[in-house]
């Protein structure tokens, strides 16, 4: 497996932190340990931006040009969100001194040369961003679709009698005799009872924790 030590994430202009979120969080799950570029773009780049603050990821801002430039036609919730994010980025890098649509193209291309992966969020076919998928596929990065990503499920086990120790849950055979004779018991689901049980590990002694990690004491 490659360790992904940058992620840069693309999109559409008009997406909001509200309609990736969930998204990113994924993005997060996935590349724990790596660093998100951006390029202080409104819209997808600026709504990762506020996501790494909030969650204190280490950050990259590649910018086209200084930010009194692109800022200049701003509504104030987006500028806001790039001064801050130029505090906090651990790395800040200008392009170009001046407005220029050779700087933007530069700016993409070192992003994408910096980046493991390429994360994006499109919604518009027509999107610049699709030749950025198509300048990142070329020169041999992976592109993700970040609207496809989802947070991986967490597994439960309703069958409590052969349920792995490894994952906290007390064996049938092994739980307190007062809780298999608390009225409680017969009148909880299986999911509320997993719960439950779980709840009792933690209120077990060392002693009976460490008997409990015998494997043999499932099924």
């Amino acid at each position: 497996m490659v360790d992904v030590k940058m992620v840069a994430l693309m999109g559409n202009r008009d997406v909001r932190y509200s309609d990736i979120k969930e998204k990113l969080d994924a993005v997060r799950e996935l590349y724990p340990d790596a660093m998100w570029i951006s390029n202080g773009e409104a819209g997808t780049c600026l709504a990762a931006t506020k996501y790494a603050m909030l969650n204190k990821i280490p950050l990259f801002m590649c910018l086209p040009f200084p930010p009194e430039i692109m800022t200049s036609r701003w509504l104030n919730g987006w500028r806001n969100i790039l001064d801050e994010a130029l505090k906090y980025a651990q790395k800040v890098a200008i392009v170009s001194d001046v407005f220029s649509f050779m700087g933007y193209q530069i700016c993409i291309e070192r992003i994408i040369a910096c980046a493991d992966v390429m994360v994006t969020f499109n919604q518009d076919i027509s999107s610049d961003s699709f030749d950025c998928i198509k300048f990142a596929k070329s020169i041999g990065k992976q592109v993700v679709d970040g609207f496809s990503l989802s947070m991986p499920k967490k597994e439960f086990y309703a069958d409590l009698q052969n349920c792995p120790v490894k994952y906290g849950v007390i064996p049938t055979n092994s739980i307190p005799k007062f809780t298999q004779k608390s009225c409680l018991w017969q009148r909880r689901t299986q999911d509320t009872a997993h719960n439950f049980y779980l709840k009792q590990l933690f209120m077990l002694s060392p002693e009976k924790k460490e008997k409990l990690n015998d494997k043999s004491a499932c099924g």
